[in-house]
């Protein structure tokens, strides 16, 4: 039996979905580990982060709600990478590196965790049909919850294992290569409706 195209789409939304919520929550509540390591003297420096990360998420969601037409691939696939692009680089923080690049990187993160995450329940709400809706979101949310209490728990694992900030290197590198390949292989994975041509004669007969 043939799958209807919006049907593979939900599946690989919510597949994907989850595995990049499932990625990044290995590092996400790390984060008070990694700045008491590195800023034990100065914890508002951890406060000041996490808000501009905040202040990209919030550019990042309205930059979404202003696009016409969502490429799957691009919002979310990019999501990621911005997200990976900034992990790694707050691994590979010091306690000498200058707070403004701290600043830079951070809201680089921060746009990608609004791109990916506002699109991701974009894209699942466009490609489900309305009688599904509560089911298909009650699926994502119980699984989101999943996602929330083990992921940090392997996170920590992790870092009592190879260290926070060589966890968050390795958890950087591993996001962006998940949403390049979005990227790249996005139109074998997702099958998106093109908007069809306007004729010569309806263009003709629009124009006056």
């Amino acid at each position: 039996m043939e799958v209807c195209p919006e049907a593979k789409n939900y599946f690989f939304t919510l597949i994907y979905g989850m595995l990049g919520m499932t990625v990044i929550q290995l590092v996400d509540a790390q984060f008070p580990v990694l700045f008491r390591e590195l800023f034990p003297h100065s914890p508002e420096y951890m406060g000041w982060i996490i808000s501009v990360v905040g202040l990209g998420g919030v550019l990042g969601a309205m930059w979404i709600q202003r696009v016409r037409e969502l490429r799957y691939g691009w919002v979310l696939g990019g999501g990621l990478s911005l997200i990976g692009f900034g992990f790694g680089f707050i691994g590979l923080f010091t306690p000498g590196t200058p707070l403004m690049f701290g600043f830079l990187i951070s809201f680089v993160a921060g746009v990608g965790v609004g791109l990916f995450f506002v699109s991701f329940n974009v894209i699942l709400q466009k490609e489900t049909e309305k009688k599904a809706t509560g089911r298909v979101f009650g699926i994502e949310n119980s699984l989101s919850s999943t996602v929330m209490i083990i992921a940090p728990l392997i996170g920590g694992g992790l870092v009592h294992l190879i260290g926070v900030s060589q966890v968050y290197v390795l958890v950087g590198l591993i996001v962006f290569v998940l949403g390049l390949l979005a990227v790249a292989f996005q139109k074998l994975i997702w099958k998106q409706k093109s908007p069809a041509p306007v004729k010569k004669e309806e263009k003709a007969a629009a124009q006056g």
